[in-house]
């Protein structure tokens, strides 16, 4: 829809799509648990999209909506953020949690949350459920949006079906990046990687 830019977002378009994704999906707003958000951190572009979400989600709801992004963890990927979001609501729906948002201090003062039942995770939430719903949008600066809400079972955790196991919380798993760059040898690497895991 037309907007005040190029780049600036579109809420009722926004909210057009949330609404189509779960129409056709057939299911009552109220069994989505969690938004996996575009959230792009903006003073703009967050309260438009909690606007969208709100618009679509605040009736009736009998449990709150949790709000997350999967930016406040790893950037923005760009073309690919959408694709990054879908796969962390995969494995938030394999394991029945909501990933905290880092570095959450303080609400944008404008978004508009009176009276609508969300939550913003500063700390792992888990849903308490054996089964439910994620959404997860991605709105493109240039006007394409687009939404999934993806239902699956808990397979790993208090409420897992199933016989498979949580990962050993006494093992460290790493990301390797660029930050690693400047360790040479393999020694070097493994003195790097037990100094890290000391903290």
């Amino acid at each position: 829809g037309r907007s005040a830019s190029l780049t600036a977002p579109h809420g009722p378009s926004q909210q057009e799509c949330i609404r189509q994704s779960i129409r056709e999906a057939n299911l009552p707003c109220k069994e989505v648990m969690l938004t996996e958000c575009h959230g792009t951190g903006t003073a703009l572009g967050d309260p438009i999209e909690v606007g969208a979400n709100r618009g679509v989600m605040f009736n009736n709801r009998e449990l709150p909506l949790m709000h997350c992004t999967s930016k406040a963890h790893v950037g923005h990927e760009e073309a690919n953020a959408g694709t990054c979001g879908l796969l962390k609501v995969m494995l938030m729906l394999n394991i029945g949690c909501s990933t905290p948002n880092p570095h959450l201090r303080a609400l944008n003062p404008h978004l508009d949350i009176n009276d609508y039942p969300v939550i913003f995770c500063n700390e792992i939430c888990c849903t308490l459920a054996q089964n439910q719903v994620f959404g997860v949008s991605s709105f493109g600066f240039g006007g394409t949006n687009s939404r999934a809400d993806c239902w699956a079972e808990t397979e790993k955790g208090q409420y897992k079906f199933g016989s498979r196991t949580v990962l050993d919380r006494n093992e460290s798993y790493y990301w390797i990046s660029k930050v690693m760059q400047n360790v040479g040898t393999e020694n070097e690497f493994e003195g790097f990687m037990h100094g890290k895991a000391g903290h």
